[in-house]
């Protein structure tokens, strides 16, 4: 077993850890590594250990070898290394708790392991004799005095013997160097060598913590980088110009001193892009006394125009005509915008256009087939002149509750299907958006990501664009399908704890007999059971929240006696989702797995 007992990790969940986990050994990673073929992370010995006796992914089963395992991203190695975890001895009786790369450290000093250094001299101490740190030094002494000469002799001879030899061979060869001051030319090439700190300087980001700071700073300036680039051999970050200008004279990795190449450095992912951009960062010329602090996204707009700028541009004298154009652009833009939004509601109009004779109905609840035959012809009606889903709802509403004869409100909701951010459940807009596919606009379905932007699209959206593209929908570079790969692990596997509305619905039928009365007023205990048994049966039939609220709508107000003293209503929602609006006198809140049924009474009017 090669990796870290996940009992040992303090202050973690076991959903969080999950994410830590290798494959094989099913413990807490210990030096990560990545597969290429699924990006998926293991332990450095185990999956060595497995590619030792077989030739496949123990994740997909497709071909690989260790040529095709790779380092963890960076990102990855240091959330582990600040995680805390138990002593090794902990069973023995230590209850220190360290983070994960100080555990060595700790190791080596612990009063609990048997090969117990000296915390004086650093030694090892045997258990069986009395230590004395000055004869173990003195002992240690010798020894690397006896080393230290057996190498400086080797050095000696292997860089004589290299002199020589390279003597030998220019002969003929010779060189007079002159012992006067440097030349001009010289003097430029030393100045034009000499790097400076391109990024952007720590002591202008506002809100972020050094400890944190220093996960985004540049190998080579030193400084918060801009423009980052990720170098293949060793998952380090650089400002895009200082790693340019490093290779323009190296061939080596600044980091590791690998073998390095243009071809080798790639964008960083979009996840440290977007963290980079939403920081917080104080003028250029703030220490001319501009007092403004922009996200870094916003810091060249803002340095355009800022008054401390000798040259800002003019908001109003020569630039007039530009601004005009830039409006006119801008309001292209945002044409171009809702075209380009209506156009992926287009699609999915035509198609049920195409196929309004091919309808389903998925479920009915209390509807008369007169009925329900005059819910379809109006469907048919609204599809056929209608563009939008908003106008398609309008429509259809108006068509209902227009006309005397129906004696309820009628609602209506339409919407795509796959991919709805509607769906979601316990997610915020601004996060939401992070997973939004730039060509359909829903939340990624099958992501895959660009090479060239590393931008994130659904695999059906941008095949079904480059059928008909060469170039890439979001920077507009040459783009073919062998230029799309599979999305990182990491985004599929928050996706994937997404939780969408049917999801929620389904732990509420898993938990059906293990219902919770969350809070109720005034309300007897008779009320309650059948506020519940109203509840699992609205669960079991319906699929959606508004169908679950409407049955148990329908069920409260068609009853005599009691219940008809009151209007009753009812809302369903995700367990974390949104709160009731109103104070009624009689209220009783529900909760099955993750959904809550609040049903509530108004007077009625």
């Amino acid at each position: 077993m090669s990796g870290f007992d996940k009992t040992r990790v303090v202050g973690v969940s076991d959903e969080e850890l999950d994410e830590y986990t290798c494959g094989i050994c099913l413990q807490v990673f210990v030096n990560p590594v990545v597969t290429q073929c699924c990006q998926q992370s293991y332990c450095s010995e185990c999956i060595n250990g497995w590619l030792s006796d077989n030739n496949t992914c123990p994740n997909d089963r497709k071909s690989l070898s260790r040529e095709g395992v790779g380092p963890a991203p960076r990102v990855l190695v240091n959330l582990l290394n600040k995680m805390k975890v138990k002593c090794d001895f902990y069973l023995k009786g230590c209850e220190s708790v360290v983070k994960m790369c100080e555990l060595l450290q700790h190791l080596d000093y612990c009063d609990y392991s048997e090969r117990q250094k000296c915390k004086t001299c650093e030694l090892p101490i045997d258990g069986n004799t009395q230590h004395n740190c000055i004869d173990n030094l003195l002992i240690q002494n010798q020894s690397l005095r006896n080393d230290n000469q057996r190498l400086e002799a080797e050095v000696n001879k292997l860089s004589m013997n290299r002199v020589i030899s390279l003597a030998r061979k220019d002969l003929d060869n010779v060189e007079v160097r002159s012992q006067t001051r440097m030349s001009s030319s010289e003097v430029n090439l030393c100045i034009e060598t000499s790097q400076e700190a391109i990024g952007i300087d720590k002591s202008r980001v506002v809100g972020v913590s050094d400890e944190e700071l220093n996960e985004f700073l540049c190998g080579i300036c030193l400084a918060v980088v801009v423009h980052p680039m990720v170098t293949q051999c060793c998952q380090q970050c650089y400002c895009r110009e200082c790693i340019h200008s490093w290779l323009s004279n190296s061939n080596t990795c600044p980091n590791d001193r690998k073998r390095l190449y243009r071809e080798d450095v790639c964008p960083a992912p979009r996840l440290v892009t977007n963290l980079l951009n939403k920081m917080q960062v104080k003028c250029e010329f703030y220490d001319k006394g501009c007092e403004s602090v922009v996200k870094m996204c916003e810091l060249t707009q803002h340095i355009d125009y800022c008054d401390y700028n000798e040259r800002q541009k003019c908001k109003t004298c020569h630039s007039s005509d530009l601004l005009i154009k830039n409006q006119s652009l801008c309001d292209e833009i945002e044409k171009l915008k809702a075209d380009y939004k209506k156009l992926s509601m287009k699609g999915v109009i035509e198609t049920a256009r195409n196929n309004l004779d091919d309808y389903q109905v998925i479920y009915q609840i209390n509807i008369s087939s007169s009925k329900l035959d005059l819910c379809i012809k109006r469907a048919k009606e609204a599809i056929s002149c209608c563009d939008t889903y908003t106008d398609i709802t309008s429509h259809i509403f108006n068509a209902f509750n227009t006309r005397k004869r129906f004696s309820k409100r009628w609602h209506c909701i339409a919407f795509a299907g796959t991919g709805d951010k509607s769906r979601v459940v316990g997610v915020s807009v601004e996060e939401l958006d992070e997973y939004t596919c730039g060509i359909c606009l829903q939340v990624f379905v099958n992501p895959v990501v660009t090479q060239c932007c590393q931008q994130t699209y659904c695999s059906e959206c941008i095949y079904g664009w480059l059928s008909d593209h060469n170039t890439c929908p979001n920077d507009r570079k040459k783009l073919s399908r062998e230029g799309v790969g599979p999305a990182p692990r990491f985004v599929i596997n928050l996706l994937n704890n997404m939780k969408c509305m049917e999801g929620v619905i389904e732990s509420a039928r898993k938990d059906l007999d293990n219902c919770t009365v969350k809070s109720r007023t005034n309300l007897s205990s008779s009320e309650v059971e059948l506020c519940i048994e109203r509840s699992k049966e609205a669960i079991r039939r319906c699929n959606s929240f508004s169908d679950i609220s409407a049955h148990i709508h329908n069920v409260f107000n068609d009853n005599r006696g009691v219940w008809a003293i009151k209007q009753w209503h009812c809302n369903a929602f995700s367990k974390h989702g949104g709160e009731s609006l109103v104070s009624p006198k009689q209220y009783c809140r529900l909760v099955f797995g993750l959904l809550r049924i609040e049903i509530f009474s108004t007077a009625k009017n």
